[in-house]
Protein backbone atom coordinates (compact mmCIF):
# COMPACT_ATOMS: atom_id res chain seq x y z
CA UNK A 1 0.00 0.00 0.00
CA UNK A 2 1.33 3.43 -0.94
CA UNK A 3 -0.38 6.61 0.33
CA UNK A 4 0.52 9.82 -1.51
CA UNK A 5 1.29 12.75 0.80
CA UNK A 6 2.22 15.08 -2.08
CA UNK A 7 0.88 15.38 -5.62
CA UNK A 8 2.68 12.68 -7.63
CA UNK A 9 3.13 13.20 -11.36
CA UNK A 10 5.53 12.33 -14.15
CA UNK A 11 7.94 15.15 -13.25
CA UNK A 12 8.42 14.13 -9.62
CA UNK A 13 8.42 10.37 -10.17
CA UNK A 14 4.95 8.96 -10.80
CA UNK A 15 4.39 5.28 -10.17
CA UNK A 16 4.41 2.95 -13.15
CA UNK A 17 2.72 -0.44 -13.16
CA UNK A 18 2.60 -3.33 -15.62
CA UNK A 19 -1.09 -4.34 -15.36
CA UNK A 20 -1.82 -7.99 -14.54
CA UNK A 21 1.91 -8.81 -14.33
CA UNK A 22 1.33 -10.60 -11.01
CA UNK A 23 -0.46 -13.34 -12.99
CA UNK A 24 2.85 -14.34 -14.59
CA UNK A 25 4.55 -15.32 -11.32
CA UNK A 26 7.76 -14.03 -9.83
CA UNK A 27 10.26 -12.84 -12.43
CA UNK A 28 14.06 -12.96 -12.02
CA UNK A 29 15.48 -10.01 -10.07
CA UNK A 30 18.86 -8.38 -9.67
CA UNK A 31 20.21 -5.39 -7.81
CA UNK A 32 20.21 -1.98 -9.46
CA UNK A 33 22.56 0.95 -8.92
CA UNK A 34 19.92 2.64 -6.73
CA UNK A 35 21.07 2.68 -3.11
CA UNK A 36 18.58 1.01 -0.80
CA UNK A 37 16.14 -1.81 -1.31
CA UNK A 38 15.68 -1.30 -5.06
CA UNK A 39 15.84 -4.32 -7.35
CA UNK A 40 15.13 -4.61 -11.04
CA UNK A 41 13.63 -7.35 -13.15
CA UNK A 42 16.46 -8.75 -15.23
CA UNK A 43 14.28 -9.86 -18.17
CA UNK A 44 12.25 -6.61 -18.31
CA UNK A 45 11.62 -5.53 -21.88
CA UNK A 46 9.33 -4.21 -24.58
CA UNK A 47 6.62 -6.80 -23.80
CA UNK A 48 6.11 -5.10 -20.41
CA UNK A 49 3.62 -2.30 -21.13
CA UNK A 50 3.63 0.23 -18.28
CA UNK A 51 0.78 2.42 -17.12
CA UNK A 52 1.65 5.72 -15.43
CA UNK A 53 -0.25 6.46 -12.21
CA UNK A 54 -0.50 10.10 -11.10
CA UNK A 55 -1.82 10.68 -7.57
CA UNK A 56 -3.21 13.46 -5.43
CA UNK A 57 -2.46 13.75 -1.70
CA UNK A 58 -4.60 11.17 0.07
CA UNK A 59 -4.79 8.79 -2.91
CA UNK A 60 -3.89 5.22 -2.00
CA UNK A 61 -2.63 2.53 -4.36
CA UNK A 62 -2.46 -1.14 -3.43
CA UNK A 63 -0.85 -3.86 -5.45
CA UNK A 64 0.03 -7.53 -5.26
CA UNK A 65 3.66 -8.13 -4.28
CA UNK A 66 4.42 -9.66 -7.67
CA UNK A 67 2.98 -6.76 -9.67
CA UNK A 68 5.78 -5.10 -11.61
CA UNK A 69 6.06 -1.49 -10.46
CA UNK A 70 8.62 1.29 -10.41
CA UNK A 71 9.04 5.04 -10.25
CA UNK A 72 11.45 7.35 -12.02
CA UNK A 73 13.73 9.76 -10.19
CA UNK A 74 12.17 12.99 -8.96
CA UNK A 75 13.29 15.52 -11.60
CA UNK A 76 11.38 18.42 -10.03
CA UNK A 77 13.33 21.18 -8.33
CA UNK A 78 10.26 22.39 -6.43
CA UNK A 79 8.10 19.34 -5.60
CA UNK A 80 8.85 16.48 -3.25
CA UNK A 81 7.38 12.99 -3.60
CA UNK A 82 6.50 12.09 -0.05
CA UNK A 83 4.42 9.00 0.62
CA UNK A 84 3.66 6.49 3.34
CA UNK A 85 4.22 2.87 2.39
CA UNK A 86 3.05 -0.25 4.18
CA UNK A 87 3.77 -3.84 3.16
CA UNK A 88 2.02 -6.90 4.53
CA UNK A 89 3.19 -10.48 4.43
CA UNK A 90 1.71 -13.76 5.59
CA UNK A 91 2.95 -15.57 8.67
CA UNK A 92 4.19 -18.32 6.36
CA UNK A 93 6.80 -15.97 4.80
CA UNK A 94 10.39 -16.91 5.49
CA UNK A 95 13.59 -15.02 4.78
CA UNK A 96 16.07 -16.55 2.34
CA UNK A 97 19.14 -16.07 4.55
CA UNK A 98 21.66 -16.59 1.73
CA UNK A 99 19.95 -14.00 -0.47
CA UNK A 100 19.66 -11.63 2.51
CA UNK A 101 23.38 -11.89 3.34
CA UNK A 102 24.32 -11.37 -0.32
CA UNK A 103 22.08 -8.30 -0.48
CA UNK A 104 23.47 -6.85 2.76
CA UNK A 105 27.05 -7.25 1.43
CA UNK A 106 26.04 -5.56 -1.81
CA UNK A 107 24.30 -2.73 0.07
CA UNK A 108 27.37 -2.15 2.28
CA UNK A 109 29.54 -1.95 -0.85
CA UNK A 110 27.12 0.59 -2.38
CA UNK A 111 27.26 2.67 0.79
CA UNK A 112 31.06 2.56 0.85
CA UNK A 113 31.30 3.74 -2.78
CA UNK A 114 28.79 6.54 -2.06
CA UNK A 115 30.60 7.57 1.13
CA UNK A 116 27.62 6.75 3.32
CA UNK A 117 28.61 5.67 6.80
CA UNK A 118 26.72 3.01 8.70
CA UNK A 119 24.43 4.57 11.34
Amino acid sequence: MWLALDPIDEENGALRYVPKSHHDGLRPHGQTSVIGFSQGITDYGSKDKEVLISLKPGDLVCHHGETIHRANTNRSTTCSRRAFSLAYQGVSCQRDNEAYENYMSYLQAQHAVAGISKP
